[in-house]
């Protein structure tokens, strides 16, 4: 999956370039604009494709379906945590350029982790509520009849 998403970010990253270079048709201003839309959803799938990939043993295709519907699912989430991210990014920047030392540590301590963090806060509660919760329920509906069941003969053999 790593591969995969590496390709993935360098096609979305080069239509921009391209498509910026040679501005000047109305298709090729539709289609930047497309790319810069894909680029946003991408982003978005990509709080989900890892979550996806560690918690569910689940086909590549599968999971890039499945971060697909949660990346619109979760919008109001994902838009909160982008621009959490963004907001960290330019102050890591700014720190940088106010005081170099702190700027050049700050990334490999703080930064890095904090944006995961804000990622997994974002895309872990619609995992949770549409993956997790409903098979959970089914789970201790179906022990709670077994367990009823264990009950059931339990007593009819202590009667015996």
């Amino acid at each position: 999956i790593g591969i995969l998403d590496l390709v993935i970010c360098f096609l979305l990253v080069y239509d921009v370039i391209f498509f910026y270079t040679h501005l000047g048709s109305f298709v090729n201003s539709v289609m930047l604009w497309a790319t810069v839309f894909m680029i946003f959803i991408y982003f978005a799938m990509r709080f989900y494709i890892y979550l996806l990939t560690l918690t569910f043993d689940l086909k590549i295709r599968q999971i890039f379906k499945n971060a697909l519907i949660f990346a619109f699912l979760g919008f109001k989430r994902n838009f909160l945590a982008t621009v959490g991210i963004i907001l960290t990014v330019i102050v890591n920047f700014y720190i940088m350029w106010l005081y170099t030392p702190i700027g050049i540590v700050l990334p490999l301590i703080i930064t890095v982790g904090l944006c995961m963090f804000m990622a997994t806060y974002a895309a872990w509660p619609k995992i949770k509520e549409i993956m997790i919760d409903p098979y959970e329920s089914s789970s201790d509906t179906s022990s709670e009849e077994e367990d009823e069941d264990e009950d059931i003969s339990a007593l009819s053999s202590e009667g015996e």
